[in-house]
């Protein structure tokens, strides 16, 4: 089975902060809804996997350039890489375009080889 989703992101503790006050501990882990912040995304995936949180990272960003054709384009992509990977994430705003497109989109993405599950499918 093939997969198509989206990923609930890690967030780091600010490691500057830390730095300056002098503090020296490992960072901490915290599940949120929004985007990572603090170190790259590898290195979140590293501290967050050392720590037991279960992780994955994003395959495909669908909405850099807000326009349909881009977006579908993207949505290819994210397909793409699930038929030949076996899972893909793919994440992007609620900007209304994007919407529109993933409402016109996604009731035909099994006919394309994928299946859209939720997030925690993916993460491990």
């Amino acid at each position: 089975m093939t997969t198509v989703g989206e990923p609930t992101p890690a967030r780091v503790g600010d490691r500057a902060a830390q730095t300056a006050a002098g503090e020296e501990r490992p960072f901490r882990i915290v599940v949120v809804g929004g985007g990572m912040a603090g170190l790259g995304a590898a290195r979140v995936l590293e501290a967050a996997r050392a720590q037991g949180v279960p992780t994955n990272r994003r395959n495909v960003f669908l909405d850099n350039e807000r326009k349909p054709e881009a977006i579908r384009r993207q949505l290819d992509e994210a397909v793409y890489r699930c038929r030949m990977d076996g899972e893909a994430i793919a994440i992007g705003h609620l900007d209304p375009v994007t919407v529109e497109v993933l409402a016109a989109e996604l009731p035909g993405i099994a006919a394309k080889g994928a299946d859209l599950v939720k997030p925690s499918d993916l993460v491990r």
